[in-house]
């Protein structure tokens, strides 16, 4: 095996997948720059940028580098990084020392920055010592550039300072190996390093001992097509280098391929390639910290300090790295234990589950919801007792058969006229004639009938509503859930900036140890929000008739939402004023006690009662009247003492009568007595059914108009703290504010950002529960019921006269 072949699994310059916002300065002309603040002149200092070849990747670290070292400087002096075709190996391994004396022998030059593994070779094997200050940065271990370090982490060559983390491939490989089963492991890797690390034999022997796979070896350039072409069909494992000569577009296309293939990747360059789509890596994102640590030597020099006395070393903390997306697109399965330990990016982006908006989740409701289908047979029952009430005003008939058998001394007295046993069949026919009883009990059970389905009425409004509120609640919970997860990304981040501070002096290891307590509380933050969208999801499977396990990707809903539009826009231009409200908070009142199917059914109940009522006072004396008929035929009969005689095969009777109680021991008299207190105990229930519904109302008014109000308070209250955090965040990274200071901005922007997420879902909710109030759902009503009710309002608004109101009853409901 070549130490050529293993160049690039050891030796790697801070590069990447970066994604900095800022650009590499303009090359500046020569000489000293005015002040135009203060009128004064002030001295040039000239950085040159050394680099190994053209790559976005130097681009955008060395513009890191600038922007960090201006903003130490502060204007004291002008900062000048100068760039030159003569500074740049193009990639060419004998390039590199030529290209470092270029820069050390131009006279504008007063220090160098290094950028690449060929440049920062040729300055630690150097053959005459670096007349000038030359800074680098490396995130492998020194001696893979054969650096060597003092024990306090300074460079022991002169003139140069390489800031170092330390991070190993080993380390990398160990983790990789641990989450995924490879035989041939793939290692992607720039081609320009080929052959610049033959004096690592050893430690590549090492590598190889704790790696149980064979290692090949595929180099990169600037296309990412011709990497994925050098890969097989069978490939299952990829350690993926930074792509130093790729642009970003080359760069993502590389590890979309890599994806597409269902390859598991692991990038040296560890978090940033990570959150660029590679499925794992351990190293965290550093490159700030390691421009600051520069920016800061430069600043050092520049006050006289020689590179080698500064410190080298910064402190790297690996954790593992997992994008649950890739993990998904390449049917990876994360195992518990796995994420546990590690940082899950993106898992809340994940949706499992079928599609569903607020309509569909309703109609599934009004389909499936238990307690809704044992409504409706609750009306089914009422249904069929008022039909089984009008049958006793119908024709009744029997069919009839009866056997006899008579004692003997019965036979002798009758002459044989009767006989001792006889056989007959026939039909029995009675029919009501006038039943005061039996008409009120009909009427009463169509009453009845009338009151269970507006009962069910109340219920599907119900279903509605709760279905409404556990549907927005699931939203509501999925926000905060992304929020705390937002909250935590930050506090990993304010994590990385003490370490910075920490590294560069500022700051102590406590601000550390105070952030990292931080990071865990949010993490458990974020189990609390994972568990409340759970929650809210079973809420919402329960109102469904679902399996409660079931997955769900909701649509989300805003204020300016289509379901909700009318109603707001209406409400909004008719209470400008306190009048307009008061005539809206009127009309809100009138309008849903009209339609409250409550009140409706209680209306029924009552008219039920008085019926029955009224039937018990009559009972005194209206007579019940009915008529019977009966016939028979003996088919069958024997007389031991009169063989020839027998009676006529055939008999019928008809009959009429009128019946009349004349005196039950007081019965009627205490039935009347008890059945107006049925109907006095109906009305005072129908009246506090009235006024509950009116208390709905109004709380529900008041509630939405306190709620539109807060939706505007949090807003400008999130905005103030988000622009606050910003602001904290920036001082604190320069070093002019504490970590406290940091922690309470962080702190109040989460909740400031809770709080206006909230007041917008719980505004919504008050808004169904407004609707649920008036019994009109907007967004479950069509346009023509959209169009009455806003007739409806203006005109009450407006006073148009002989508008009607629909009164509460079934037909009424929306």
């Amino acid at each position: 095996m070549k130490p050529s072949i293993f160049l690039t699994l050891f030796a790697f310059l801070l590069a990447g997948a970066a994604h900095a916002q800022t650009t590499a300065s303009t090359v500046m002309s020569g000489g000293d720059t005015a002040n135009t603040a203060t009128g004064k002149t002030l001295s040039t200092y000239t950085i040159a940028v050394v680099r190994d070849g053209a790559s976005p990747v130097f681009t955008e670290q060395a513009a890191i580098v600038e922007q960090e070292l201006r903003g130490l400087i502060r204007g004291k002096t002008a900062i000048r990084f100068k760039q030159s075709a003569t500074f740049d190996a193009q990639w060419d391994p004998e390039g590199a020392d030529e290209a470092l004396q270029a820069a050390l022998a131009d006279t504008e030059v007063d220090a160098v920055l290094l950028q690449g593994l060929l440049v920062m070779q040729a300055a630690t094997q150097a053959d005459s010592p670096l007349p000038k200050p030359v800074v680098g940065s490396w995130l492998q271990e020194p001696e893979m550039i054969n650096l060597l370090l003092d024990e306090m982490g300074r460079s022991t060559v002169p003139n140069l300072n390489v800031v170092v983390a330390g991070h190993t491939v080993r380390e990398d490989l160990k983790d990789f190996v641990g989450l995924v089963d490879f035989a041939k492991l793939y290692v992607l890797v720039d081609a320009a390093y080929g052959d610049s690390v033959a004096f690592i034999q050893d430690y590549l022997n090492e590598v190889e001992t704790a790696v149980p796979a064979e290692l090949v070896v595929v180099d990169m350039g600037d296309s990412a097509q011709a990497v994925l072409d050098q890969l097989p069909g069978n490939a299952r494992a990829v350690y993926l280098f930074p792509p130093l000569q790729m642009d970003e577009t080359a760069r993502k296309a590389l590890i979309a391929g890599i994806n597409a293939r269902g390859i598991p990747s692991f990038a040296y360059l560890g978090e940033p390639a990570v959150r660029n789509g590679v499925l794992a890596g351990s190293m965290p994102d550093v490159r700030l910290q390691l421009a600051r640590r520069q920016a800061l030597n430069f600043q050092r020099v520049m006050s006289g300090d020689k590179p080698e006395s500064l410190p080298s070393r910064i402190r790297i903390e690996p954790k593992l790295y997992l994008n649950a997306l890739t993990a998904q697109q390449i049917g990876y399965d994360i195992a518990f234990e796995t994420a546990a330990g590690a940082e899950v990016l993106f898992e809340n982006e994940i949706e499992i589950g079928d599609p569903i908006e607020l309509i569909g989740a309703i109609d599934q409701a009004l389909r499936y919801n238990f307690e809704y289908l044992s409504r409706q047979q609750d009306t089914q029952v009422s249904y069929e007792d008022k039909r089984m009430a009008l049958s006793p005003l119908l024709p009744q008939i029997s069919a009839v058969t009866a056997y006899n058998q008579v004692d003997a001394g019965t036979v002798y007295a009758s002459g044989g006229a009767t006989p001792k046993v006889a056989a007959n069949v026939g039909v029995r026919i009675s029919q009501i004639i006038y039943s005061d009883k039996r008409l009120a009990n009909f009427r009463i059970a169509g009453q009845n009938y009338q009151a269970a389905t507006l009962q069910e009425e109340v219920t599907r409004l119900d279903i509605i509503q709760d279905t409404s509120l556990a549907y927005i609640n699931y939203l509501s919970a999925r926000a905060v859930e992304r929020i705390a997860r937002d909250n935590l990304a930050v506090t990993r981040r304010n994590v990385e900036l003490a370490r910075i501070r920490e590294e560069v002096g500022t700051g102590g290891r406590e601000e550390v140890y105070r952030f990292e307590a931080a990071e865990a509380s949010d993490r458990a933050q974020v189990s609390d929000a994972q568990a409340a969208v759970e929650q809210a999801l079973v809420a919402l499977n329960q109102m469904l008739g679902e399996d409660l396990s079931k997955r769900w990707i909701p649509r989300d809903l805003a204020l300016d939402s289509p379901h909700f539009r009318d109603v707001v826009d209406t409400a909004s231009g008719l209470i400008g004023t306190r009048a307009d409200y008061e005539r809206f908070r009127l009309f809100s009142l009138q309008y849903g006690v009209s339609r409250s199917p409550e009140v409706g059914a209680y209306d029924r109940l009552i008219q039920g009662q008085e019926l029955s009522l009224d039937q018990k006072e009559r009972s005194f004396y209206i007579p019940e009247v009915a008529a019977n008929f009966n016939y028979t035929n003996t088919f069958h009969q024997s007389s031991e003492y009169n063989p020839l005689l027998y009676p006529d095969d055939d008999a019928w009777l008809v009959t009429v009568e009128a019946e009349l109680p004349i005196f039950e021991g007081g019965r009627r008299v205490f039935d009347v007595i008890r059945q107006r207190s049925v109907v006095r105990g109906l009305q005072y229930t129908r009246d506090l059914t009235r006024q509950l519904v009116q208390q709905r109302i109004l709380n529900a008014i008041y509630s939405l108009a306190a709620s539109r109000s807060n939706i505007e308070y949090s807003q400008v209250a999130a905005d103030r703290a988000n622009r606050n955090l910003d602001i904290v965040t920036e001082k604190y990274r320069q070093g002019m504010v504490n970590n406290i200071d940091l922690i309470d901005a962080q702190n109040e922007a989460f909740t400031q950002r809770q709080n206006e997420t909230l007041a917008v879902y719980g505004f919504l909710q008050f808004l169904v529960s407004y609707m649920r109030s008036i019994s009109f759902y907007e967004f479950y009503a069509d346009a023509a019921q959209r169009d009455a009710w806003i007739r409806q309002t203006e005109a009450f608004i407006n006073r148009e006269p002989g508008m009607a109101y629909p009164a509460g009853g079934a037909s009424s409901m929306q």
